[in-house]
């Protein structure tokens, strides 16, 4: 179900991308940087506000790292590193990039579950995992992209603020989110 999941962000961000979005589609109000207590928002060049360590102390050590290589900096010298943690059924995901062994903080956060528990799993401003979509509508309003609709129900939404900054919402058969994904504007 979770790589299900995954697969339609995936999915959308080959289909099309946020700079495809016209000013009618992008939601209005304070834009939403944090996810499971993690603040994605960009305060200056590769600067996150939320460093690795911070989300270590807040969760503990990570259950598994993954590092790829050669994936980020211009020189391809650098490398991507994401840090997974499972707690009360809930499995959250952090990325950061490294560059001239300096590390940058986290610009990617994904929480996949059922619900959520005390904060994990859940944005900000109160959307949480195991929600219907006309929750979502109530806290973001109605301006968002449907990236997959199959049968007229909607399978993945991305909402989008004008600083660049990404939501992407994965439903479940059910019509539940299991899986949300909330991304920092990276140039």
């Amino acid at each position: 179900m979770i790589c299900v999941l995954a697969v339609f962000s995936l999915a959308f961000l080959t289909e099309g991308s946020a700079d495809d979005l016209n000013r009618s589609q992008l939601a209005t109000g304070k834009p939403d940087h944090e996810l499971s207590g993690i603040d994605v928002h960009a305060t200056g060049y590769l600067l996150f506000a939320t460093d690795i360590s911070q989300v270590t102390k807040r969760l503990g050590p990570p259950t598994s790292t993954e590092i790829q290589k050669g994936s980020f900096a211009s020189d391809k010298s650098g490398e991507s590193r994401t840090y997974v943690w499972a707690k009360n059924g809930i499995r959250i995901q952090a990325r950061t990039d490294v560059s001239k062994n300096a590390e940058s903080g986290v610009y990617s956060v994904d929480a996949w579950g059922n619900g959520s528990e005390n904060g994990l799993g859940a944005t900000g401003r109160g959307l949480a995992l195991g929600a219907t979509f006309q929750r979502q509508k109530a806290i973001y309003g109605n301006r968002f992209y449907a990236s997959s609709v199959e049968k007229g129900q909607i399978k993945s939404v991305l909402i989008q603020w004008g600083d660049g900054t990404q939501l992407f919402i994965d439903y479940g058969p059910d019509q539940r989110i299991r899986h949300m994904q909330l991304m920092a504007a990276v140039e």
